[in-house]
């Protein structure tokens, strides 16, 4: 008798894995008026991102039925967030917008498409805590105003991780618009045709263990436009504009290239402390209040 009630058991707990597994879909969708109870298809959406992450399948993706406020979320899994054709929107009053903590090795997380809005007490619009790959193209992040007040964060992924940002404007927040500082592993950032502007500290900021390269950006209106503080840290910053700030790059212990970028219009336009800022000579820097230059010319090859 115990021998069949063991099998009986066995064959529940595999039908349900298996309806489990059934339940979650390569394509998910919400709606402003879906509901969470829903298997969170295109006829039956959910109502926010948070509800339909667990019925979508690794390396799946969410879409917006229509314009609307979907909520805070974490991923936990590699997938896709795009809102696609209609205003998909992250109200994060009070919390963070999005934590991304997908654990797998080669896990990949996408977010394209979305605004997340702070509403001036948002914590972090996106905090990335594990994850290979992290790509984000065409999202805008603003007012994160609360503790500690910054549009992203990479944190602790502790492994490497790679992220990438396309299109993405950071605007508005009460700190830092990007604080890169992993308390283990190494981070390569990638920001491209951006914008990160009117952050009240740093623009970019480079704690530790972070190579950015930087390209095609405008970078303006924050207290320091971009920070690189320690030897594990590294900026390369090429055919972007730097504006509008008390320091325009700042250099700590570390190097900063600098490639056919515009900077202007700051009070310090490089600040070094035992660190070095280097140039192919091919740079604009004007209309600064003190005339600091980058220390040694490299030619090109």
């Amino acid at each position: 008798m115990r021998s069949k009630a063991l099998i009986v058991t066995t064959c529940l707990f595999l039908m349900l894995c298996a309806s489990l597994a059934q339940a979650q879909a390569t394509r998910t969708w919400v709606s402003g008026v879906g509901d969470d109870a829903n298997p969170c298809s295109r006829t039956a959406p959910c109502k926010t991102f948070a509800g339909a992450i667990s019925k979508t399948a690794p390396n799946g993706e969410i879409n917006p039925l229509d314009p609307g406020g979907y909520g805070a979320v974490t991923i936990t899994k590699p997938m896709t967030i795009d809102g696609g054709g209609v205003l998909g929107s992250i109200l994060n009053s009070g919390v963070n917008g999005v934590i991304i903590n997908s654990t797998g090795a080669n896990d990949t997380v996408i977010l394209r498409n979305l605004e997340i809005f702070g509403a001036g007490t948002g914590t972090r619009g996106v905090n990335i805590l594990a994850a290979k790959n992290v790509i984000l193209e065409n999202v805008n992040i603003y007012r994160q105003g609360g503790s500690p007040g910054i549009g992203i964060v990479i944190g602790t992924p502790g492994a490497n991780v790679n992220v990438s940002l396309h299109n993405v404007s950071i605007t508005n927040n009460a700190a830092q618009g990007i604080n890169c500082s992993p308390t283990a592993g190494n981070v390569r950032l990638l920001i491209d045709q951006s914008r990160i502007a009117q952050n009240t500290s740093e623009g970019v900021n480079l704690v530790a263990n972070c190579k950015a390269s930087i390209s095609n950006t405008s970078i303006a209106y924050n207290s320091t436009g971009v920070a690189s503080r320690a030897a594990t840290t590294d900026a390369n910053i090429s055919t972007s504009t730097i504006s509008f700030h008390t320091q325009g790059v700042f250099a700590q212990n570390s190097t900063i290239w600098l490639y056919a970028t515009r900077m202007n219009h700051n009070q310090f336009p490089i600040i070094t402390l035992g660190g070095d800022v280097r140039t192919h000579g091919n740079n604009a820097i004007v209309n600064n209040t003190d005339p600091t230059l980058p220390t040694p010319n490299v030619g090109q090859q």
